[in-house]
């Protein structure tokens, strides 16, 4: 943001003009043009800057009631509740806290009675009894309003009783129901959402409404003139505009004193809310301020100066830790939901089945990849809406706990502001330009810094991509056609590759796939996994022929699957004796098993190395590399053809850069491994609590739970699973807010996101999921 965006912001934050022509009287009050101030304003918003721009209303001027809510709730339970307030319109704002008073939230319903039923029906539904509500008795301000003009707003000195009028210190202010026409309500309901993305908004919301642009005009701002609307302006997204500290301040006051005291912390500029509440038995506060900085040094600093100007020493600091729900309320909208307090933690997909529906018309089987269809367990498929952290949310408003990771790339969780930041930067300059830059080689430096086996390193878009040219470039190196392959492990979908794959093949029961000719398959050997003599047995009879053996080194698509003490070592001896390269297929367990993938945890040096997932941040990507003189075979330094319009596009090579750089921050992959182990061993636990048979496999920050008394080391083992009853398992667990792979053929995936409080919730309702099998 430059000056004029700030000034622009500081502008509309507290009064956007209602007015024919906004961005003009906008781009004349900041010394720009009309055009200029909307297409400033309009990046402002697709950047997330403004989260809003409408109305804020006065509930009280509405005729509804509102409370702020709080409970000590365990951390297992927070998920429930989360998902539970997630469901209730009148819910408008959900933190955490740093506090044991942890859960804050705020409740408007259409009267006292209603809210009352609402929290009634949250405690019996959640499981947490002690919900309280804390009313203000007296508002002595609300002014949202952070300034964006200096860089150092929250400075020392200066004027700090900056707020003095009467519409902002609230003390005598009319908050009895304002006297609503059906054409009031009618422009509330339109005025409460997001402003028109135009030049001449209020034109549009006429249009809308089917009346004349001056009516919509004059009503608006007599609404606002009788404080019906409090302010019409911005609703910021403060740590985007650079307020990344959100601290609420409570004070232990002299009921006395309070409205003396009160008036007094209002008039603090950094203050944007004070009001009076009630106390509890174990909470002596009854004065909140609210205060937003850049550091939480910044909110420490307002408080002090708050306690030394008031003489108020008994106070607290509550920072958020996390914004688990901010919405605008939607007046004169309720459902019967609403209207009676009858709210149930129900799991809904009916946008899901209709969106399946449509895509079905369009794309063959309704998706873009077999797997996503969940075929295999029986139901159709979620529609995801957005990820962020550990947690995705579908387009019926359901939040799960995400253990697939986009299939494994999303180590770091999603949207991980990082990632986010430097591709939106990267965005920016523009997404492919088909031509060399020097990201491509920087990540390339630091993919071989942490894989030794490799010299030389080429990137391509997918892991089915990295796989086929590695094949291709064994044939070529060596001059030989057959390569050798294990039973259940999925390297892609080239035609040399599905011949007895797992992963989608196993998912379908296709372990040979149609469309691929006999003579493509008589050039490919399957061989058993972790069966070392097997293996020896073909290379005495054909190993003057075979040009590779591929594998995965942690079979991953047949369900996690760990290879024999020995056998890696075995396989390794047994290529070199014959000439034959050997090829990992790390797609899966780069970065993931350990930071340097599976042959670091093993001690494997591989000819040749596939890697994807991981290295691209979440974004398209593969490669392939290996020692120099295989690699500098490849073209155009060698005669071995391989090219890609998008290979190395700088999205994804800038997006696996900042990736790394977080994995590689100490103790990491320690958690990981022991979040991971945590939760694999818990279920191992509660499976055989419930009498269920159950063989867990688990390495780094991936595992497979197989509903088998077999112990699963190879393809015929993993399919002794009871696949029925995973299935059951899955839709269990995806009710219950957990959200598996849909196959029982593939792994479970932990990231840097998950925390342990999402481990206990994960194996609190995998405990009740697994009851009922």
């Amino acid at each position: 943001m430059d000056s004029t965006d700030r000034a622009l912001l500081n502008a509309i934050q507290n009064c956007f003009p209602i007015a024919l022509h906004p961005y003009q009287s906008l781009g004349e009050a900041v010394g720009t043009t009309e055009t200029d101030a909307y297409q400033r304003i309009q990046c402002l918003r697709q950047e997330g800057i403004i989260r809003r721009l409408g109305g804020v209303f006065d509930s009280r001027r509405l005729g509804y009631y509102s409370t702020l809510c709080t409970s000590k709730v365990p951390e297992a339970k927070i998920p429930i509740l989360a998902k539970l307030l997630e469901k209730i319109p009148g819910v408008t704002h959900n933190y955490i806290r740093n506090h044991e008073y942890n859960v804050w939230f705020t409740l408007i319903a259409r009267s006292q009675a209603l809210a009352e039923s609402i929290l009634q029906n949250i405690r019996e539904v959640s499981g947490v009894a002690d919900v309280f509500s804390l009313p203000a008795t007296r508002l002595f301000k609300i002014n949202v309003n952070f300034d964006l003009t200096d860089e150092d707003t929250l400075e020392e000195g200066g004027d700090i009783f900056a707020d003095t009028d009467l519409r902002v210190v609230q003390r005598s202010k009319d908050v009895s129901p304002y006297d609503l026409t059906n054409e009031d309500i009618a422009l509330i309901q339109v005025l409460q959402g997001n402003l028109p993305d135009s030049p001449t908004p209020f034109t549009v919301l006429a249009e809308t409404l089917q009346w004349q642009v001056e009516e919509v005009i004059s009503c608006a701002n007599r609404l606002l003139e009788v404080e019906v609307i409090r302010r019409f302006g911005a609703v910021l997204r403060h740590q985007k505009a650079g307020f990344v500290a959100n601290a609420m301040g409570v004070w232990q006051v002299d009921p006395e004193l309070a409205a003396e005291v009160g008036e007094t912390m209002a008039r603090f500029k950094e203050v944007s809310h004070c009001y009076q509440r009630p106390t509890l038995p174990d909470w002596p506060y009854n004065l909140f301020t609210m205060v937003h900085g850049r550091t939480m040094e910044d909110c420490e600093d307002v408080m002090k100066r708050i306690s030394v100007t008031t003489g108020v020493k008994t106070y607290s600091m509550l920072f958020s830790t996390a914004e688990l729900k901010k919405s605008s309320m939607q007046y004169f909208l309720e459902d019967e939901t609403t209207k009676k307090g009858d709210i149930r933690l129900s799991f809904e997909d009916e946008k899901s089945r209709q969106a399946f529906a449509v895509a079905q018309r369009v794309i063959p089987g309704g998706v873009n990849s077999p797997v996503r269809a969940f075929k295999s367990v029986g139901r159709d498929p979620v529609f995801i809406d957005r990820g962020e952290g550990a947690h995705i949310w579908d387009i019926d408003g359901n939040r799960y706990l995400d253990f697939v990771g986009s299939w494994g790339p999303l180590i770091v969780g999603h949207a991980h502001p990082d990632v986010v930041a430097v591709i939106k930067r990267v965005a920016e300059r523009g997404t492919s330009y088909g031509a060399p830059t020097e990201v491509e080689t920087v990540l390339a430096e630091e993919v071989l810094k942490a894989y030794p086996s490799m010299d030389m390193i080429r990137m391509v878009n997918s892991g089915t991509e990295a796989t086929m040219s590695a094949l291709r470039l064994a044939r070529g190196a060596t001059g030989r056609s057959k390569i050798v392959k294990f039973e259940g492990c999925y390297h892609g979908h080239s035609d040399q590759l599905l011949i007895k794959a797992g992963s989608g093949a196993l998912t379908f029961g296709v372990p040979t796939s149609p469309g691929v000719t006999e003579q493509t398959a008589s050039s490919t050997i399957s061989a058993r996994f972790n069966d070392l003599e097997g293996l020896k047995e073909i290379f005495q009879r054909e190993g003057e022929e075979i040009a590779c053996v591929i594998l995965e080194p942690v079979a991953g698509n047949m369900g996690v699957v760990l290879p024999d003490e020995g056998f890696l070592q075995g396989v390794r001896q047994l290529t070199k004796e014959y000439g034959t390269l050997l090829i990992f297929d790390e797609v899966m367990t780069g970065f993931r098993v350990s930071y340097g993938g599976a042959q670091g945890f093993f001690g494997i040096d591989p000819d040749l190395t596939c890697l994807g997932k991981v290295i691209g941040g979440g974004l398209p990507v593969g490669a392939y590399g290996g020692k120099r003189c295989f690699m500098e075979q490849i073209s155009p330094s060698g005669p071995i053809y391989q090219a890609g319009t998008l290979s190395g596009n700088p999205l994804a090579m800038n997006a696996g850069l900042a990736t790394l750089k977080l994995l590689q921050q100490p103790g990491t992959y320690e958690a990981l491994a022991n979040k991971t182990i945590r939760l694999a061993e818990g279920l191992k636990q509660l499976a055989q609590e419930a009498g269920l048979p159950i063989w867990v496999n688990s390495i780094g920050a991936m595992f497979s739970a197989f509903f088998t008394d077999e112990s699963v080391r190879d393809y015929a083992s993993a399919c002794t699973s009871d696949v029925e009853r995973f299935a059951k398992y899955f839709r269990g667990m995806l009710e219950h807010g957990i959200y598996l792979a849909p196959s029982q053929f593939e792994a479970v995936f932990l990231s840097t996101a998950h925390s342990d409080a999402d481990i206990d919730y994960t194996l609190e309702q995998a405990r009740t999921v697994l009851k009922t099998l």
